[in-house]
């Protein structure tokens, strides 16, 4: 009985999961330029080094410069290993 109101009512068959079959499917396919133009946004711009107030050499923000080992006003690290912060 319920079986055939269901199908009276226009409903697909429910898996145990108790979704229909097209809940998570787009209603009609996207064309490529539509997807281009959505991706027309997406590209990465490249990192803008600033200037190290001690050394004057490019460093990148957060980062260590590889000279003087300035990271910001008050801490300067030193990697002998790696050579950062030799003077």
């Amino acid at each position: 009985m319920a079986s055939t109101v269901r199908a009276a009512l226009g409903a697909t068959d429910i898996k145990a999961t108790g979704s229909t079959e097209n809940d998570m499917l787009p209603a009609q396919r996207q064309s490529h330029g539509r997807t281009r133009r959505r991706r027309a946004h997406d590209s990465i711009t490249g990192a803008k080094p600033t200037m190290c107030p001690l050394s004057g050499t490019p460093k990148l923000h957060h980062r260590a410069c590889k000279v003087s080992g300035y990271v910001r006003p008050g801490l300067r690290i030193r990697v002998p290993k790696l050579g950062i912060g030799e003077d």
